[in-house]
């Protein structure tokens, strides 16, 4: 999309420091011709984004032989099926925790699955008539599906996001070969030869641990709020059939960070800073 914004703090005396500020990504799954079929939003863990691969790879082996209205209508019966099943997957992990006094959620419709283009031919019906239950059982799935996700984001607060990702902490371990590569980042990660000869602690494992907790974190919150959006998307067919479309609007309402603001949030117009040029250098 465009480089990683960096910000850096100058403390005057010759250090600095250096930091990423307002990034995210996406990863796009597409079938033979390039479209989008399923979009995995931000940070997974490990295990979960094998997971959420072999999925998609399931689907695009489906989808494969099928074209125009059938392949439509299965592809948005599956995010269908997937908005159903983090509702469930959601509710369930708020039970397991303890948590009973859920909200009340709306059954998502079913799509018509008989209402392909062969199918219509051959009834002899109007265009219009296989539309309008289409249309009205995608209208339905949208709303009820906003209605369920701020339900079950309302009755989940910031600690129980703590424990719920706790609850998926072993889908965000990280192997030797990834604790190696960060390993190599940083001098201070390196091992001395006391904790080679294992009578000193490793000084990577609490990095290790806080990053494996912030991503089982992500995962759950990207999985259970981003992702869960995108599957709307999908079923509605909004911006989601080419891959510059659906990546235009993922980064503008899901990332709230739009290519038409190269600051990305980051310059308001009515803050005062005393510095000149209110800090900005082009």
């Amino acid at each position: 999309m465009r480089p990683v914004p960096k910000v850096t703090i100058d403390f005057g005396d010759g250090r600095t420091l250096e930091r990423t500020v307002t990034g995210n990504s996406i990863h796009y799954i597409l079938d033979s011709e390039g479209n989008p079929v399923e979009a995995l939003p931000g940070l997974y863990g490990p295990q979960a984004f094998l997971q959420q691969l072999q999925q998609a790879a399931r689907l695009v082996s489906v989808l494969s032989p099928l074209q125009g209205q059938a392949r439509t209508t299965l592809l948005r019966q599956y995010h269908r099926d997937r908005l159903a099943a983090i509702q469930t997957n959601w509710v369930a992990d708020l039970k397991t925790l303890g948590i009973h006094a859920l909200p009340l959620l709306v059954n998502l419709p079913q799509l018509n699955r008989t209402a392909t283009a062969e199918a219509a031919g051959q009834l002899a019906i109007t265009k219009m008539a296989v539309e309008n239950p289409l249309l009205r059982a995608i209208r339905g799935i949208s709303t009820s599906a906003e209605q369920n996700r701020q339900r079950l984001s309302n009755a989940t607060d910031n600690p129980t996001w703590l424990k719920l990702a706790q609850r998926h902490a072993d889908k965000a371990r990280l192997d030797r070969n990834s604790q190696a590569l960060i390993r190599s980042k940083n001098p201070a990660y390196q091992l001395s030869p006391q904790s080679r000869a294992g009578s000193a602690s490793d000084p990577l494992q609490p990095i290790v641990r806080s990053f494996e907790s912030a991503m089982a974190l992500d995962t759950v919150r990207n999985e259970y709020l981003l992702h869960a959006q995108l599957h709307q998307w999908f079923v509605q067919g909004a911006d989601t059939t080419t891959l510059d479309a659906l990546n235009d609007r993922v980064y503008a309402q899901l990332f709230l960070t739009p290519n038409s603001d190269p600051w990305l949030g980051l310059l308001s117009g009515d803050a005062y800073s005393a510095i000149e040029g209110n800090g900005v250098k082009q």
